[in-house]
């Protein structure tokens, strides 16, 4: 099985020069809304139009374009439209009701026109660039003035703007930010945006409120591309980065669709039609949650608001949702630690009865209930929910409350996820 070891930011470096250009434009081929273009030598990008106001931009380095395996795009049908193509010698114009794309043939590279007002462009001659023989690519683009820079996904630093930033997306359960690799900089902490994170977006929106050429604009670009990629904003990490930017991938193709908008709203309004809109969760979705990580001993440790009384730890998961109710608090959702299951990968009814004793419960905890269901969600699994099926008890299984006057049965619980309706 191939390996694919993380990389750190500053080993990804398509601007030290060495890589290879595309080259010159000698012709192009049109079908429908996609143009194709011939190169003086080596493989060509393919350029497809999808709407007025967004397209799509493929480079294999193997020059294969017949297939398509990845799945985060599920919509590129967005209707009819007028689009008009002309070769006018040295560039190659494009042009909707919204954008005109130019192309320019020698070397090649990619402007992008809202009337007058240049919004977007490759840097003018070292732009797509990739190893022969390698699946690596990257592009470059220019940064203008003014130009903010927001997305990504889950990303650590101190502000939400990615400018100066360099990132990596590769998908990482970097706990207490020490277990990715040696990161340059700041080191591996939570203020160092370079950490592999959990949640990788690799879908970059450029908002100028003050462009030195005309007015504020706002695009979206995502970078369909699922192995581990890298979005240097303007950072002098390894090399001089001054008035650019670039995005890339180690392996795969260079595969991004360019959307614009008069404002952000209007860019992620065209980017959750190309990625698909999440349906309206459940109600209980929106309300108080309760969880930890790690639900290991029947007294866990989570002490509670004064308003309940006295604060005092609080036995087994279920007593605490009993003592919701008692208060007549909301309590739609507990949340289970995946520590109560055997394995990440096979189970999702089977406990670790090593990690975790077995749960017990008072009948007074559910009163005459025999069976009680709270919603709960672990890892986003929409329509599931946590079932505890509370089975009469034994003799055996009797023993005495602390501080009852009475002796109690505890009941025997095990956790079962079952689909629900709501």
């Amino acid at each position: 099985m191939p390996s694919y070891p993380v990389k750190a930011c500053n080993e990804f470096t398509p601007n030290l020069g060495q890589w290879t250009g595309v080259g010159n434009i000698t012709s192009f081929a049109r079908n429908g809304n996609a143009l194709t273009f011939q190169m003086q030598s080596g493989p060509g990008p393919e350029l497809t139009v999808l709407s007025p106001g967004m397209f799509r931009v493929r480079f294999n380095p193997a020059g294969n374009y017949t297939t398509y395996s990845y799945y985060a795009v599920v919509q590129r049908n967005f209707g009819a439209f007028t689009l008009n193509a002309r070769d006018l010698g040295s560039t190659i114009e494009i042009e909707t009701s919204i954008l005109r794309i130019v192309v320019t043939k020698s070397p090649y590279s990619v402007a992008v026109f809202r009337g007058a007002q240049l919004i977007h462009a490759d840097t003018p001659s070292y732009n797509l660039v990739y190893i022969p023989g390698q699946e690596v690519v990257a592009n470059f683009k220019i940064y203008p003035a003014n130009a903010r820079y927001f997305g990504l996904g889950e990303k650590a630093g101190a502000i939400l703007a990615k400018n100066e930033f360099t990132t990596t997306s590769f998908n990482f359960d970097n706990f207490s930010y020490q277990q990715g690799p040696d990161i340059p900089g700041d080191g591996q902490n939570p203020l160092n945006p370079s950490e592999p994170l959990y949640c990788s977006v690799p879908f970059l929106i450029e908002n100028n409120p003050n462009p030195v050429n005309g007015a504020s604009y706002s695009y979206g670009l995502f970078f369909d591309n699922p192995s581990q990629s890298f979005f240097n904003i303007g950072t002098n990490d390894y090399s001089n980065m001054l008035g650019k930017y670039y995005f890339g991938a180690l392996f795969g193709e260079l595969d991004y669709y360019f959307m614009f908008g008069e404002d952000v709203p209007a860019v992620l309004k065209q980017y959750s039609a190309l990625t698909g809109r999440c349906p309206m969760p459940p109600r209980y979705v929106f309300g108080y949650h309760q969880g930890a990580y790690g639900y290991t001993r029947i007294l866990f440790c989570c002490r509670w608001p004064r308003i309940i009384g006295k604060p005092k730890f609080l036995s087994t998961v279920c007593t605490s949702t009993s003592t919701f109710r008692t208060i007549t608090a909301p309590l739609p959702v507990v949340t289970s630690s995946f520590r109560m299951r055997r394995s990440c990968l096979h189970s999702f009814t089977t406990m670790d009865s090593a990690a975790v004793p077995t749960l017990r419960l008072s009948s007074t905890t559910m009163g005459s209930t025999r069976r009680v269901t709270f919603p709960a969600i672990r890892r986003l699994i929409p329509g599931w929910r946590l079932r505890l099926p509370v089975r009469r008890p034994r003799p055996s299984s009797m023993t005495r409350a602390r501080g009852a006057a009475r002796t109690l049965p505890t009941l025997l619980v095990r956790w079962t996820m079952v689909r629900i309706q709501d």
